[in-house]
């Protein structure tokens, strides 16, 4: 029966350019060397790594100034561009707003009138309320022969909704 080790194929293969490059643990290195003292498929693999000779590509610095004002001048474009997308707003929306606006100031005129309207019934309903007040209140024949009768003015009393 064959021992399971702790790194597979797969694993080796995915370690390779850092084992090459020794940035591997300590615990890395001795697993991959036991896995290749018992796979000749890695090792070769490992080998073949190893020969091919890899050079870091070179990178110009750019220095130039006009280089750099073009760069610029395309970054600031491109945030203009961004600005007045986010700035204006598209006509469905503005149409929503404005039908959303109409419907409550619709919706707020016709609730002012309607307590307008309100206030007009309890206003002369109070009035009436007073009037009976008074009536009821007044004098019969024989208690003004005794007393003077005080003439009663109407003051409406404001109540709130």
């Amino acid at each position: 029966m064959k021992e399971q080790l702790p790194f597979t194929c797969r694993d080796v293969h995915l370690c390779s350019a850092a084992w090459l490059d020794e940035q591997l643990s300590p615990a890395e290195y001795e697993f991959i060397e036991e896995h290749l003292q018992s796979c000749p498929a890695c090792e070769e693999f490992l080998q073949k790594m190893a020969e091919q000779e890899f050079e870091a590509p070179q990178l110009k610095f750019v220095q130039d100034d006009a280089y750099w004002q073009e760069m610029d001048q395309v970054l600031l474009e491109e945030i203009d561009k961004e600005e007045k997308k986010q700035s204006s707003l598209p006509w469905p929306m503005i149409v929503l707003y404005a039908a959303a606006l109409l419907l409550s100031l619709i919706w707020g005129l016709q609730h002012r009138q309607r307590a307008i309207h309100l206030e007009k019934i309890v206003d002369s309903q109070q009035q009436s309320l007073e009037y009976w007040e008074r009536i009821s209140q007044q004098q019969t024949p024989e208690d003004t022969q005794n007393k003077p009768v005080k003439p009663v003015k109407y003051v409406p009393a404001r109540m709130e909704l």
